[in-house]
């Protein structure tokens, strides 16, 4: 059972994901995961202090260049 830091921290992802238009399999190649890791871990039966922050730096860089991109 995963615990509630994780729970909120999926549910963020999951919010990010829809505003930069990406999926699982997009977040799997930013973060440099098999698909199957990260399904695992979004779906909670996985859990990761590495894939979590593999997870957080890979959303953080495509915010970042998602801003740039609109700045431009």
């Amino acid at each position: 059972m995963i615990g509630i830091v994780y729970k909120k921290f999926i549910a963020d992802v999951k919010s990010k994901l829809f505003l930069i238009g990406w999926n699982y399999i997009d977040l799997a190649k930013a973060t440099g995961y098999k698909y199957y890791t990260i399904r695992a871990f979004m779906c909670g039966k996985r859990t990761s202090e590495q894939v979590k922050t593999a997870i957080d730096e890979a959303l953080n860089q495509a915010e970042r260049t998602d801003e740039n991109e609109k700045e431009n």
